[in-house]
């Protein structure tokens, strides 16, 4: 069934527009949803961030503590932006992030256990675990797959 709003009834529902989207309702769905600081895991960034003069690939020099802040820091510096998180090819999780120098197109990874080890013994440099076999999975999101 389709509701079709009259020109009154369309403007009205636009005045709750700004609390529909509020910045204090986003930061409850990301905590509600991604917020696993509990878990005591590690997470990288890899992928591409669209700048001014170009397309940057690589990944982030931060390893961060839950995937909520993962989130933020592929978002951090760009203003406002319009994010997608998506889950692709069972436990791939990726973040899409349009602003207003580019789109970027990114991976959060899981640091394993490996891992971990090499970022200790080479004072959190993350360049060591990138390409490195085992050192990074895929995060798993959603535990059930249909």
């Amino acid at each position: 069934m389709t509701t079709i709003f009259d020109e009154l009834d369309f403007l009205e529902t636009l005045d709750g527009v700004d609390e529909l989207f509020s910045a204090e309702l986003m930061e409850q769905e990301l905590d509600n949803l991604f917020n696993n600081d509990y878990e005591n895991k590690s997470y990288i960034l890899t992928g591409s961030i669209g700048l001014w003069d170009g397309v940057r690939r690589g990944h982030s020099c931060i390893k961060y503590n839950s995937i909520k802040e993962a989130i933020y820091g592929a978002t951090d510096g760009f203003g406002m932006c319009y994010i997608t998180v998506t889950e692709k090819e069972y436990g791939r999780l990726f973040i899409d992030v349009c602003h207003h120098d580019g789109n970027n197109h990114l991976e959060i990874r899981e640091v394993t256990a490996l891992g971990e080890d090499v970022l200790n013994r080479h004072n959190d440099d993350i360049d060591m675990i990138v390409n490195r076999k085992g050192a990074t999975k895929n995060i798993k999101f959603l535990k059930n797959y249909w």
